[in-house]
């Protein structure tokens, strides 16, 4: 199973969401990341729907002392990151790093 986490996803017409909808099609389980837990629930559950595994996650991108929290999560939870798509403007760099050991550990 290929994972992928897609951050800054508030609404469905957002970039992120038609990117994770592409993702899904393309047999990724997408992690849903939004500020909102609403919001990630609401929007997983709109790809399970459609036939797709989605899980929904809680993102705080404000606060980057989190970030490895994160990465620890996406670790316990799926063992693997594949892609990582971020539609949320000014914190990626800082997650990208904190996630880096999981998407550098992906097999080829």
């Amino acid at each position: 199973m290929r994972v992928a986490l897609v951050t800054g996803v508030t609404h469905r017409l957002r970039p992120g969401f038609a990117q994770a909808r592409e993702l899904a099609r393309q047999g990724y389980h997408v992690i849903i990341g939004a500020h909102e837990r609403g919001t990630a629930e609401l929007l997983s559950a709109e790809l399970r729907a459609e036939g797709h595994a989605a899980t929904p996650m809680r993102l705080d991108l404000g606060d980057a002392a989190g970030y490895p929290e994160i990465a620890a999560e996406v670790q316990r939870r799926f063992g693997r990151l594949d892609a990582l798509v971020m539609d949320d403007g000014d914190h990626g760099e800082g997650l990208r790093a904190a996630l880096s050991g999981l998407l550098d550990a992906v097999p080829a």
